[in-house]
């Protein structure tokens, strides 16, 4: 690979490996959770036994581990295997009992699957292929996005009423004490209907993203990343961080283009 797809890879894969073990400690934790399930299985009949088994569970959430190889030496063959690897784990992952209820292998599966197409025509520099890299990573993006968008289309999302509940009124950490504090119920559900708003508007923004130019959707994305984390936890990086870095190597291959332009 050229140096300027090396930096790409390096990049998406670093915010993959980031997001998909950022959850591992804690309690709970994918860690603790894939343990304890050696000793308390899931039972469900209707899933083919491997797909409930514990062990193969814990075997294709530490499995990625391996592309760190690929992080320190990312010749061809390895940077193949690493993409191969990630989108193996994450979609066994998306239907595994212990997992599939999880969005963060969802990203990571759409993300690994850019990757793949990114490694497997890495061999390429010019142009044409940095474009279509873009393009792709910008539909990856808005076709993630327009599902929450989607899934926000109801009554009680448009009335403020559902971040109301799940965030405003009960939620124990920063700042809703503060907020319940200082606004009365009613100017508390008028600030979850503001936040409503604000939060559809750039889910929207980000659905439309394989229309709109790279550096926006990049400071939009990462600021409402960043806002989503800030408003539940930081574990929801788990989710976005693949996403992230996705962005940042929409970035990097616009820069790649522009520089084919000015050779």
């Amino acid at each position: 690979m050229s140096e300027r797809a090396t930096r790409v890879f390096r990049v998406v894969v670093a915010f993959w490996l980031a997001a998909w073990f950022c959850n591992a400690p804690g309690n709970p934790g994918f860690w603790r959770n894939f343990v304890d399930a050696q000793h308390f299985a899931l039972d469900y009949p209707a899933l083919p036994g491997l797909l409930t088994s514990p062990r193969l569970a814990l075997t294709i959430y530490l499995a990625p581990a391996l592309v760190g190889w690929a992080l320190v030496w990312p010749t061809r063959r390895l940077a193949r295997i690493a993409a191969g690897l990630c989108s193996g784990c994450a979609a066994i992952a998306c239907f595994h009992l212990e997992t599939c209820n999880d969005a963060t292998f969802v990203t990571a599966f759409w993300v690994s699957l850019w990757l793949n197409w990114f490694v497997w025509q890495a061999p390429r520099d010019d142009r044409p292929f940095y474009g279509v890299a873009r393009g792709l990573a910008h539909m990856v993006v808005g076709m993630i996005f327009l599902g929450a968008v989607v899934g926000k289309l109801t009554g009680e999302y448009a009335s403020g009423e559902a971040f109301y509940r799940l965030y405003f009124r009960d939620n124990p950490s920063w700042p809703y004490p503060t907020l319940r504090a200082s606004f009365d119920e009613a100017s508390l559900r008028g600030v979850a209907k503001w936040f409503t708003r604000s939060s559809l508007w750039a889910e929207t923004m980000l659905a439309l993203a394989p229309i709109l130019p790279t550096r926006f959707v990049l400071v939009l994305g990462a600021a409402t990343m960043l806002v989503m984390m800030s408003a539940w936890t930081f574990h929801l990086f788990s989710v976005l961080g693949s996403l992230l870095g996705l962005l940042i190597a929409a970035e990097l291959t616009r820069r790649a283009e522009a520089a084919h332009d000015g050779e």
